[in-house]
Protein backbone atom coordinates (compact mmCIF):
# COMPACT_ATOMS: atom_id res chain seq x y z
CA UNK A 1 0.00 0.00 0.00
CA UNK A 2 1.54 2.89 -0.89
CA UNK A 3 1.67 6.19 1.00
CA UNK A 4 -1.02 9.26 0.42
CA UNK A 5 0.99 11.86 -0.81
CA UNK A 6 1.79 14.57 1.27
CA UNK A 7 1.49 18.20 -0.60
CA UNK A 8 1.59 20.96 1.82
CA UNK A 9 4.98 21.20 4.30
CA UNK A 10 4.21 19.18 7.44
CA UNK A 11 4.54 21.51 11.19
CA UNK A 12 6.99 19.49 13.65
CA UNK A 13 5.33 19.75 16.82
CA UNK A 14 7.29 19.43 19.98
CA UNK A 15 6.00 18.41 23.78
CA UNK A 16 7.75 18.62 27.48
CA UNK A 17 5.36 17.20 30.14
CA UNK A 18 7.48 18.77 32.64
CA UNK A 19 10.40 20.75 31.52
CA UNK A 20 12.29 21.52 35.25
CA UNK A 21 14.55 19.46 36.38
CA UNK A 22 14.48 16.95 33.67
CA UNK A 23 17.37 15.54 32.35
CA UNK A 24 18.62 11.98 31.31
CA UNK A 25 18.54 9.84 28.33
CA UNK A 26 14.78 9.14 28.86
CA UNK A 27 14.04 12.95 28.92
CA UNK A 28 13.85 13.72 25.16
CA UNK A 29 14.36 17.76 24.72
CA UNK A 30 12.62 20.11 22.36
CA UNK A 31 15.77 20.05 20.84
CA UNK A 32 16.07 16.27 20.36
CA UNK A 33 12.45 16.23 19.31
CA UNK A 34 12.83 18.84 16.45
CA UNK A 35 16.01 17.07 15.31
CA UNK A 36 14.30 13.65 15.01
CA UNK A 37 11.15 15.21 12.94
CA UNK A 38 13.20 16.96 10.68
CA UNK A 39 15.65 13.58 10.44
CA UNK A 40 12.43 12.13 9.54
CA UNK A 41 11.13 14.63 6.49
CA UNK A 42 14.70 14.60 5.46
CA UNK A 43 14.68 10.77 4.96
CA UNK A 44 11.04 11.24 3.40
CA UNK A 45 11.78 14.56 1.37
CA UNK A 46 9.20 16.32 2.85
CA UNK A 47 8.84 19.88 3.54
CA UNK A 48 8.88 21.16 7.05
CA UNK A 49 6.82 24.47 8.37
CA UNK A 50 6.80 25.64 11.94
CA UNK A 51 7.76 24.18 14.91
CA UNK A 52 5.01 24.40 17.20
CA UNK A 53 6.18 23.70 20.72
CA UNK A 54 4.06 22.93 23.94
CA UNK A 55 6.26 22.95 27.21
CA UNK A 56 4.37 21.84 30.80
CA UNK A 57 1.36 20.56 29.13
CA UNK A 58 0.14 16.79 29.98
CA UNK A 59 -0.34 14.38 27.13
CA UNK A 60 -3.28 13.32 29.24
CA UNK A 61 -5.39 16.39 27.83
CA UNK A 62 -5.58 17.23 23.69
CA UNK A 63 -6.50 21.02 24.15
CA UNK A 64 -3.04 22.29 24.28
CA UNK A 65 -2.17 25.77 22.65
CA UNK A 66 0.37 24.60 20.10
CA UNK A 67 -1.43 21.78 18.96
CA UNK A 68 -4.66 23.79 18.91
CA UNK A 69 -2.79 26.25 16.48
CA UNK A 70 -1.36 23.14 14.55
CA UNK A 71 -4.97 22.16 14.35
CA UNK A 72 -6.37 25.65 13.05
CA UNK A 73 -3.31 25.41 10.32
CA UNK A 74 -4.18 22.29 8.73
CA UNK A 75 -8.18 23.46 8.82
CA UNK A 76 -6.85 26.78 7.21
CA UNK A 77 -4.87 24.55 4.56
CA UNK A 78 -1.45 26.15 5.22
CA UNK A 79 -0.18 22.77 7.11
CA UNK A 80 -0.45 19.50 5.62
CA UNK A 81 -0.31 17.69 8.81
CA UNK A 82 2.35 16.80 12.05
CA UNK A 83 5.64 15.48 12.48
CA UNK A 84 6.06 14.22 16.03
CA UNK A 85 9.27 12.38 17.60
CA UNK A 86 7.15 9.95 19.26
CA UNK A 87 3.63 9.20 19.48
CA UNK A 88 3.25 9.85 23.17
CA UNK A 89 4.58 13.34 22.69
CA UNK A 90 1.16 13.65 20.31
CA UNK A 91 -0.67 12.37 23.49
CA UNK A 92 -0.78 10.04 26.18
CA UNK A 93 -5.04 9.03 25.92
CA UNK A 94 -6.22 6.83 23.18
CA UNK A 95 -9.92 8.38 23.14
CA UNK A 96 -8.82 12.04 22.79
CA UNK A 97 -5.54 11.04 20.65
CA UNK A 98 -8.16 8.75 18.27
CA UNK A 99 -10.73 12.15 17.70
CA UNK A 100 -8.16 14.27 16.99
CA UNK A 101 -6.63 11.87 15.06
CA UNK A 102 -10.03 11.11 13.13
CA UNK A 103 -10.41 15.25 12.80
CA UNK A 104 -6.75 15.35 11.03
CA UNK A 105 -7.80 13.00 8.75
CA UNK A 106 -11.10 14.11 8.05
CA UNK A 107 -9.00 17.60 7.60
CA UNK A 108 -7.19 16.33 4.61
CA UNK A 109 -4.05 15.99 7.04
CA UNK A 110 -1.01 13.08 8.47
CA UNK A 111 0.31 12.25 11.41
CA UNK A 112 4.14 10.54 11.35
CA UNK A 113 6.10 9.89 13.65
CA UNK A 114 9.77 9.65 13.32
CA UNK A 115 9.56 6.18 16.14
CA UNK A 116 9.11 3.47 13.83
CA UNK A 117 8.63 5.72 10.74
CA UNK A 118 4.59 5.22 10.82
CA UNK A 119 2.27 7.51 9.80
CA UNK A 120 -1.49 7.55 9.36
CA UNK A 121 -1.43 8.32 5.45
CA UNK A 122 -1.42 4.20 5.35
CA UNK A 123 -4.11 1.78 6.50
CA UNK A 124 -1.38 -0.02 8.56
CA UNK A 125 0.36 2.88 10.00
CA UNK A 126 -3.33 4.07 11.26
CA UNK A 127 -3.59 0.43 12.67
CA UNK A 128 0.05 0.59 14.38
CA UNK A 129 -0.44 4.03 15.71
CA UNK A 130 -3.69 2.73 17.32
CA UNK A 131 -1.49 0.12 19.13
CA UNK A 132 1.18 2.27 20.43
CA UNK A 133 -0.99 5.03 21.91
CA UNK A 134 -2.82 2.12 23.97
CA UNK A 135 0.38 1.21 24.93
CA UNK A 136 1.10 4.61 25.65
CA UNK A 137 -2.15 4.87 27.79
CA UNK A 138 -1.44 1.71 29.38
CA UNK A 139 1.93 2.92 30.83
CA UNK A 140 0.89 6.34 32.14
CA UNK A 141 -1.99 4.35 33.58
CA UNK A 142 0.78 1.90 35.50
CA UNK A 143 2.57 4.83 36.31
CA UNK A 144 -0.53 6.17 37.91
CA UNK A 145 -1.51 3.11 39.97
CA UNK A 146 1.84 2.85 41.23
CA UNK A 147 2.12 6.32 42.65
CA UNK A 148 -1.46 5.89 44.28
CA UNK A 149 -0.22 2.34 45.97
CA UNK A 150 2.55 4.20 47.17
CA UNK A 151 0.78 6.76 48.67
CA UNK A 152 -1.72 4.35 50.53
CA UNK A 153 1.93 2.26 52.09
CA UNK A 154 2.74 5.60 53.37
CA UNK A 155 -0.24 6.90 54.71
CA UNK A 156 -0.70 3.97 56.31
CA UNK A 157 2.36 4.10 58.55
CA UNK A 158 1.48 7.37 59.31
CA UNK A 159 2.83 9.63 56.58
CA UNK A 160 1.19 12.81 55.83
CA UNK A 161 1.79 13.56 52.09
CA UNK A 162 1.47 17.53 51.19
CA UNK A 163 3.94 19.84 49.79
CA UNK A 164 4.10 22.03 52.96
CA UNK A 165 4.44 20.97 56.41
CA UNK A 166 1.85 21.95 58.70
CA UNK A 167 2.67 24.80 61.25
CA UNK A 168 3.37 23.14 64.45
CA UNK A 169 5.20 20.35 62.65
CA UNK A 170 8.60 18.71 61.36
CA UNK A 171 9.31 15.79 59.06
CA UNK A 172 11.71 13.25 60.94
CA UNK A 173 13.82 10.86 59.95
CA UNK A 174 11.30 8.61 58.50
CA UNK A 175 9.14 11.54 56.66
CA UNK A 176 6.31 11.55 59.65
CA UNK A 177 5.40 14.64 61.19
CA UNK A 178 6.64 15.15 64.90
CA UNK A 179 5.41 17.77 66.91
CA UNK A 180 7.66 21.16 66.79
CA UNK A 181 8.11 22.20 70.52
CA UNK A 182 8.64 25.49 69.24
CA UNK A 183 5.54 26.43 67.35
CA UNK A 184 3.11 23.75 68.78
CA UNK A 185 1.94 26.21 71.78
CA UNK A 186 0.87 28.83 69.04
CA UNK A 187 -1.34 26.16 67.28
CA UNK A 188 -2.68 24.96 70.57
CA UNK A 189 -3.30 27.91 71.75
CA UNK A 190 -5.53 29.12 68.72
CA UNK A 191 -7.75 25.62 69.16
CA UNK A 192 -8.25 26.98 72.42
CA UNK A 193 -8.39 30.80 71.67
CA UNK A 194 -11.44 29.67 68.76
CA UNK A 195 -13.12 27.15 71.27
CA UNK A 196 -13.50 30.35 73.39
CA UNK A 197 -14.88 32.19 70.65
CA UNK A 198 -12.04 34.72 69.24
CA UNK A 199 -12.52 35.65 65.76
CA UNK A 200 -10.54 34.49 62.82
CA UNK A 201 -8.93 38.21 62.86
CA UNK A 202 -8.10 37.57 66.45
CA UNK A 203 -6.47 34.48 66.39
CA UNK A 204 -4.36 36.14 63.35
CA UNK A 205 -3.06 38.63 65.42
CA UNK A 206 -1.69 36.36 67.75
CA UNK A 207 0.09 34.41 65.41
CA UNK A 208 1.48 37.61 63.82
CA UNK A 209 2.44 39.05 67.40
CA UNK A 210 4.19 35.97 68.39
CA UNK A 211 6.23 35.83 64.87
CA UNK A 212 5.24 32.50 63.96
CA UNK A 213 6.38 32.38 60.17
CA UNK A 214 3.87 31.61 57.32
CA UNK A 215 4.53 29.37 54.39
CA UNK A 216 5.74 32.44 52.41
CA UNK A 217 6.82 34.42 54.59
CA UNK A 218 3.54 37.33 55.47
CA UNK A 219 1.69 38.01 57.20
CA UNK A 220 -1.44 35.91 59.06
CA UNK A 221 -4.33 36.83 57.82
CA UNK A 222 -7.72 35.86 59.07
CA UNK A 223 -8.13 33.31 56.13
CA UNK A 224 -4.95 31.10 56.69
CA UNK A 225 -5.59 31.30 60.36
CA UNK A 226 -9.01 29.67 59.92
CA UNK A 227 -7.01 27.07 57.78
CA UNK A 228 -5.07 25.82 61.23
CA UNK A 229 -8.51 24.82 62.92
CA UNK A 230 -10.09 23.45 59.91
CA UNK A 231 -6.60 20.78 59.19
CA UNK A 232 -7.20 17.28 60.62
CA UNK A 233 -4.00 16.98 60.14
CA UNK A 234 -4.28 18.40 64.06
CA UNK A 235 -6.09 15.85 65.53
CA UNK A 236 -3.26 13.39 64.65
CA UNK A 237 -4.78 12.17 60.81
CA UNK A 238 -2.67 11.24 58.06
CA UNK A 239 -3.46 12.01 54.22
CA UNK A 240 -2.70 12.44 50.93
CA UNK A 241 -5.19 14.40 48.81
CA UNK A 242 -8.91 14.38 49.76
CA UNK A 243 -9.14 10.52 49.33
CA UNK A 244 -6.47 8.35 51.11
CA UNK A 245 -6.77 8.77 54.76
CA UNK A 246 -5.52 7.47 57.80
CA UNK A 247 -7.61 8.53 60.97
CA UNK A 248 -5.95 7.06 63.87
CA UNK A 249 -4.50 9.60 65.81
CA UNK A 250 -1.48 9.29 67.23
CA UNK A 251 -0.44 10.70 70.56
CA UNK A 252 2.78 12.26 69.26
CA UNK A 253 1.67 13.79 65.96
CA UNK A 254 -1.95 15.15 67.38
CA UNK A 255 -1.66 18.94 68.59
CA UNK A 256 -4.96 19.79 70.08
CA UNK A 257 -4.49 20.59 73.99
CA UNK A 258 -5.54 17.34 75.76
CA UNK A 259 -8.62 17.35 78.00
CA UNK A 260 -11.23 18.03 75.62
CA UNK A 261 -9.99 19.76 72.29
CA UNK A 262 -12.54 21.18 69.44
CA UNK A 263 -12.25 18.82 66.74
CA UNK A 264 -11.53 20.63 63.55
CA UNK A 265 -15.43 21.09 62.40
CA UNK A 266 -16.29 22.71 65.88
CA UNK A 267 -13.40 25.08 65.76
CA UNK A 268 -14.73 26.28 62.35
CA UNK A 269 -17.77 26.92 63.92
CA UNK A 270 -19.37 24.41 61.78
CA UNK A 271 -22.18 22.26 63.69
Amino acid sequence: MSPKKVRRPLDIYVRVSRVAGREGDSFASPEVQEERCRALAKARGLAVGEVLTDLDQTGGKMSRPQLDLALERIEQGVSGGLLVARLDRFARTVAGALATLERIDELGGVVLTAEGDFDTSTATGELVLGIMLQLAQFELRRIRESWADAQKRAVARGVHISTRVPVGYRRNGDSRLEVDRLTAPHVKEIFLRRARGASWQACADYLNAEGVPTFKGGQWTPGNARVICTNRVYLGEARAGGTIVNRRPTRRSSLPPSGKPPTAAKASGRP
